[in-house]
């Protein structure tokens, strides 16, 4: 039987866990398994100072192109800040945004127990800082209800304004991902539609 390169680099990554599972004091009870989508994962418990904490890595469909995630055994659990929501994938060391072929799955839990290290038992607030950007435009993207107000589009509402109401023309933008979001930016300021649409685009 021959493998493509992607089925050969799982079946590695799958030996390089069993091999950290054996070698580890701190991992223990490790299994693979499938979940309900029939994406592989890997179970394990990582003993974290005071605390045993059951986790659970996934392989995505297009691993290695993405990483796998770790999430808590419990779906209803927090264990960090560094999370996406109760039960969410943990936000670690090596995430879409900076994987590299050179990362490996075994690099992924390592992070995981150096996040929850830092975590105490009974408290989410892990001592760890956020490795993204917390600049505006970053921030926003998360946030589902956007509105967009760029430098030019400023400047004409701030002539316009000047005291007094001035109409204005919306665009609504419907985007539908893994989160819905609707974005509104301003179309037109003013009823004459020659000279009031800003032209510096959405922002």
């Amino acid at each position: 039987m021959r493998f493509t390169l992607g089925e050969q680099r799982l079946i590695r990554e799958c030996e390089e866990l069993s091999d950290l599972a054996e070698k580890s004091e701190w991992l223990r009870d490790a299994q693979f398994s499938r979940n309900r989508d029939g994406l592989l994962t890997w179970s394990f418990t990582l003993e974290v100072v005071d605390r045993h904490v059951p986790l659970t890595l996934v392989f995505p469909a297009l691993f290695p192109d993405l990483p796998p995630f770790v999430l808590p055994a419990d779906d209803t659990v927090r264990l960090s800040q560094h999370q996406y929501g109760e039960g969410g994938e943990l936000c670690l060391q090596y995430r879409p945004d900076n994987w590299h072929p050179d990362c490996k799955s075994t690099d992924v839990v390592r992070s995981a127990k150096a996040l929850l290290d830092a975590t105490p038992k009974n408290d989410y607030l892990s001592d760890v800082e956020s490795a993204h950007p917390s600049d505006l435009p970053s921030l926003l993207t998360g946030q589902q209800l956007r509105f967009m107000l760029p430098s030019e589009t400023a400047r004409l509402l701030r002539i316009r304004l000047a005291g007094h109401a001035t109409d204005l023309r919306l665009t609504l933008e419907w985007r539908v991902g893994v989160t819905e979001v609707l974005v509104a930016r301003v179309a037109v300021i003013g009823r004459d539609t020659g000279t009031c649409v800003p032209v510096d685009g959405p922002g």
